[in-house]
């Protein structure tokens, strides 16, 4: 991170900067956690989502027989907006929610609220067997 931050950064402290970091330092730990397990897809249906595999041959669906699961929108379990959908699905969001958790503050400029979210979801959406993770 840059000492003087970034002068268009209408927050002051320089959060999305820190955030930014961060990110990076997430994502890092998340591709050498991957690198680390088995890669192949699901030996049952072909899932090729890392986060949906665990580690495991079999993906989350095809290991617990659950199909669809209730995804809350808030995330964490909690609120009244859910969709109803693939349970695999709901693993990768669960991670993407896991994620952003660890690294978003609260006084993230606008823009950065925005942002840090869809650089997440390309990164966790891209974590499959067939693909070299990068930034």
């Amino acid at each position: 991170m840059s000492p003087r931050g970034d002068p268009e950064c209408p927050v002051a402290g320089h959060p999305c900067l820190l955030a930014l970091d961060d990110m990076r330092l997430e994502f890092a730990r998340i591709e050498a956690r991957e690198r680390a397990r088995p890669s192949g897809p699901c030996r049952t249906c072909g899932e090729r989502s890392r986060i949906a595999l665990g580690g495991s041959p079999r993906c989350y669906r095809c290991r617990t027989g659950i199909a669809t699961e209730g995804d809350h929108v808030r995330g964490s379990g909690s609120g009244p907006a859910v969709l109803n959908g693939d349970s695999n699905l709901n693993r990768i969001s669960m991670e993407g929610e896991r994620l952003l958790r660890s690294i978003i503050p609260a006084d993230l400029c606008c823009e950065c609220l925005q942002g840090f979210p869809l650089r997440v979801g390309i990164f966790v959406g891209r974590l499959d067997t067939q693909r070299e993770t990068g930034l």
